[in-house]
């Protein structure tokens, strides 16, 4: 882990999220273009039965003025009812975090091996150059 990381720092951030959250859910329901009732059955087909959530709950769940918050356990679900992950993105920001996806850590990597190529790259013509002009008559 990195040291310098917030996760190591000994003043705790502000991680009062539940605004954030709330307001992170009803956006990631506009923008999906499901209706609640939608969601909500998109969400039980997730949970494999496990939970009976109707659009009534949702409703309760979002409402700012609700001592209700949606259970933790049913955020994949709703993160996958709604095709969006951005919620755990704003219950990460207080830690300065990010969550990403199988492919978005593949894609990271891969920028990275391409940075590292072209240093290479760099380091390799750079010694090439220093060859040539140490040695003009013995590098072609």
């Amino acid at each position: 882990m990195n040291n310098n990381s917030i996760l190591n720092a000994e003043e705790a951030p502000n991680c009062d999220v539940r605004y954030l959250y709330l307001a992170a859910l009803n956006k990631a329901i506009h923008d999906s273009g499901y209706s609640r009732p939608r969601i909500a059955d998109r969400m039980n087909d997730a949970l494999a039965g496990d939970a009976v959530i109707n659009a009534g709950k949702l409703n309760k769940w979002l409402a700012p003025s609700s001592d209700q918050s949606m259970p933790m356990e049913y955020l994949a679900a709703f993160c996958w009812a709604v095709g969006s992950i951005n919620i755990v993105n704003e219950l990460l920001k207080p830690i300065l975090h990010r969550c990403f996806d199988e492919r978005g850590q593949m894609l990271e990597q891969a920028a990275r091996f391409q940075l590292e190529a072209q240093e290479l790259q760099n380091k390799a013509q750079s010694l090439l150059t220093q060859a040539k002009a140490d040695h003009p008559s013995a590098v072609n």
